[in-house]
């Protein structure tokens, strides 16, 4: 089955849920219209309020494929985009269900490109047309995820380091790398920051020395003095990246504070390890 298919037939199977979907949309890649036949597939779906959480619950027996599925992930909550499904179908196609309310759906910057299918009540067309006009202060309130994350990631380093746990720290030292790369996407393409998200865009905006300077920061062997040298740069990396984008944090100073001071005992640690 074509993707553009597969995209009207799954809208076409969730207009006939029931209770019927106020409004829904197709966002990610695919709403943008740069999307490849790898892409994944971004439904926004908005339902009535009411029974709106037995309508959670019921979706996966609900909604159907045209194509087998494999399974799906359990429902997770993300601020500002709802309550999330992952559908993986026998052919390798993934599909996210972003099932919402009036209540649950916020403005995002990532929602102003979303394609309309059908809007009942004009409650989706409102939020992707405040998504484009408030863009740039919704970037700025997820700029502000970006220190919180990053102390929390060092806190996690230094109690892998301090109990000896040498999976833990490797699995922290590789979240802490891809919160640079989050921090460094903002910088580079202009989108709002998250740490669980790269794309192309920052490849074609930053080249292949970006691509080497990256592979630098894998985690390696904790023994290997290499790791005081990885660490450096990473936190490097996150603090020119802080320095250059907007971030509204309360209680700031205190905040850059701690962070200065894992980053200082942490690098106590891995000298004594060597």
């Amino acid at each position: 089955m074509r993707r553009e298919e597969l995209i009207l037939k799954q809208c076409e199977n969730c207009s006939v849920m029931c209770p019927k979907p106020e409004a829904i949309g197709i966002g990610g890649s695919i709403g943008r219209r740069d999307s490849d036949s790898l892409s994944d597939i971004d439904i926004f779906v908005i339902f009535p309020q009411v029974k709106f959480f037995r309508v959670l619950m019921d979706f996966p027996e609900q909604i159907k494929h045209p194509i087998p599925v494999i399974g799906h992930t359990d429902l997770v909550c993300v601020k500002d985009f709802g309550f999330i499904y992952t559908f993986i179908l026998e052919d390798g196609t993934e599909i996210d269900y972003a099932l919402n309310s009036e209540d649950t759906l916020g403005v995002h910057s990532m929602r102003a490109n979303t394609r309309i299918v059908y809007d009942s009540t004009g409650y989706l067309t409102r939020i992707v047309e405040q998504s484009k006009a408030h863009s740039v202060d919704h970037k700025r309130d997820y700029q502000s995820n970006a220190l919180p994350e990053s102390i929390m990631r060092l806190l996690k380093i230094k109690r892998a380091l301090y109990r000896d746990e040498h999976a833990a720290y490797y699995y922290n030292m590789d979240k802490l790398r891809l919160i640079m790369v989050g921090i460094e996407r903002a910088v580079f393409s202009g989108n709002a920051y998250n740490s669980f998200h790269s794309d192309r865009r920052l490849q074609i905006e930053c080249g292949s020395v970006y691509e080497r300077s990256v592979l630098e920061t894998f985690p390696i062997p904790i023994e290997d003095k290499r790791n005081l040298f990885v660490f450096d740069m990473i936190c490097n990396r996150i603090n020119e990246g802080l320095a250059l984008i907007d971030a509204n944090l309360h209680a700031k100073e205190a905040a850059l504070a701690l962070k200065e001071q894992l980053i200082h005992d942490i690098r106590n640690k891995l000298t004594l390890l060597f």
